[in-house]
């Protein structure tokens, strides 16, 4: 299946029939057939960037690069509310307090809670570092945050009080800004070594390895080693990280820059394929990990993955 819409952010329902999307405007689709069939389009605002779908499936919120979020009811496409906020692009976009509020953070390290009825907005925490955040269950996140010289994780817990608890320290790395994954307990996350020269580290994209959190036992390791691995693979040097995903049964990884996706089995820690594509932006496993969602700049498509790295 092949939708020729730009895939900049893309978002699936949890039964997989509905596709969200962010071409410009704010698209739906049923993707349950042989076609994908538009259902709705949101345009309130400009440049949307970020989008977001509440716990019961009746709620869309999304983001733009000014700062704006709107939330709409999607089954009668009402525009319920539309706020300024903090005026500054970010990244993440959750629903919270039971579908009332909404959780988001903006490039200079705010994070901040919208209240959809109201209107207003209030910063909870104000970070050094432009925010990492993925929710790990009702109301919870996992965060980073650089203090006194090192990035951490942190957990965040939102009900009558705001609690903010430093979870471990990661030394020695800088934490990429994109493409944290919560899987089984574990937090996968891109952070580059801090060592040698930093300057020439940031030149290519896998100077970077993938760390991976157990959030049971608190225990930080290096997963994979992605200078290591693509050591023989010297053409493949995407300029900067775009995206990741990881099967449901957490065997196989998913990497993705602007220019290729790069397979790697977890478990023996070996490169499974490289496909090459140009402005990708988004990536997600469907159908129990039998396909792959792809999103550029271009366009988006669903592939098989046993077809994904064939020539």
């Amino acid at each position: 299946m092949k939708i020729n819409r730009r895939g900049y952010e893309t978002l699936l329902s949890a039964d997989e029939k509905i596709l969200f999307l962010v071409a410009g405007s704010i698209f739906v689709f049923d993707i349950s057939g042989e076609k994908a069939v538009e259902l709705k389009r949101f345009n309130d605002l400009k440049n949307p960037d970020n989008i977001a779908v509440s716990t019961d499936g009746r709620l869309i919120a999304y983001s733009n690069t000014s700062g704006h979020i709107a939330v709409h009811d999607l089954e009668s496409g009402e525009l319920l509310a539309k706020s300024k906020c903090t005026s500054r692009e970010g990244d993440g976009l959750f629903f919270i307090s039971n579908d009332k509020q909404i959780l988001s953070s903006d490039w200079d390290g705010n994070v901040f809670i919208l209240d959809i009825e109201g209107g207003g907005f209030s910063v909870i925490r104000s970070l050094s570092h432009f925010p990492l955040i993925s929710l790990i269950g009702e109301n919870k996140f996992i965060a980073t945050d650089y203090l006194s010289g090192e990035y951490g994780m942190f957990r965040l817990s939102i009900g009558e009080d705001i609690t903010w608890n430093k979870l471990c320290a990661i030394p020695s790395y800088r934490v990429k800004n994109r493409g944290q994954v919560v899987l089984n307990g574990k937090v996968f996350f891109w952070a580059e070594p801090l060592q040698g020269n930093v300057q020439d580290l940031a030149v290519y994209a896998f100077a970077s390895d993938v760390l991976c959190f157990n959030m049971e036992t608190k225990e930080l390791s290096v997963c994979i080693l992605l200078d290591e691995l693509l050591k023989l693979y010297p053409k493949y040097r995407g300029d900067y990280f775009a995206c990741m995903c990881i099967g449901r049964d957490g065997k196989t990884l998913l990497l993705g820059t602007n220019k290729e996706i790069i397979g790697i089995d977890l478990a023996e820690k070996k490169l499974l394929g490289i496909r090459e594509v140009k402005y990708l932006s988004s990536l997600h496993f469907m159908a129990s990990d039998a396909k792959v969602l792809i999103g550029t700049w271009e366009h988006v498509e669903i592939v098989d993955f046993d077809t994904l790295f064939q020539p």
